[in-house]
């Protein structure tokens, strides 16, 4: 996906604005001449004027081209893993670690056209290594569930 310089250039001002935005609570610090929004700022600035030039720069283009590859299955394919991740943090805390994990590694195998046996195995023996290493070596606390009710 491609976007145009007008598009990248409305959204550099819009960041510059935030950035000076955020300067307006910082305190002033003691005995400088400068404050802490000094830099942060400067830095504003300079991204309006690059947000400015690409702008004005920019011709009569379409704010974003889209490749004919995204056209495809094959883009659904691209965005499985980060969609995978979106939906493993809005699952997990209702069916637990193992069982997300499972179905997450399972689904992302069968997606990529793997065999459903061995993609069975890997999701259940790497969720079930996963826990092991996060939850009992690492001691970082991973979300309950039913599986995990079983192990205890």
């Amino acid at each position: 996906m491609q976007f145009s310089n007008r598009f990248i250039g409305i959204v550099a001002l819009i960041g510059a604005a935030a950035i000076v935005y955020g300067t307006f609570g910082f305190r002033a610090v003691p005995g400088q001449q400068f404050g802490a929004g000094f830099f942060p700022r400067i830095t504003a600035g300079c991204l309006a004027l690059t947000g400015c030039a690409m702008i004005l720069s920019s011709g009569p283009r379409p704010w974003m081209t889209v490749p004919e590859w995204m056209r495809t299955a094959q883009a659904f394919k691209v965005a499985a893993l980060p969609l995978g991740g979106i939906a493993w943090v809005l699952i997990a805390p209702f069916l637990g670690f193992i069982l997300t994990t499972a179905l997450l590694i399972l689904t992302l195998v069968i997606l990529m056209r793997g065999h459903l046996l061995i993609g069975l195995g890997v999701a259940v023996g790497l969720s079930l290594l996963l826990h092991v290493v996060f939850s009992v070596l690492l001691r970082i606390p991973l979300p309950f569930g039913v599986v995990e009710g079983w192990l205890v």
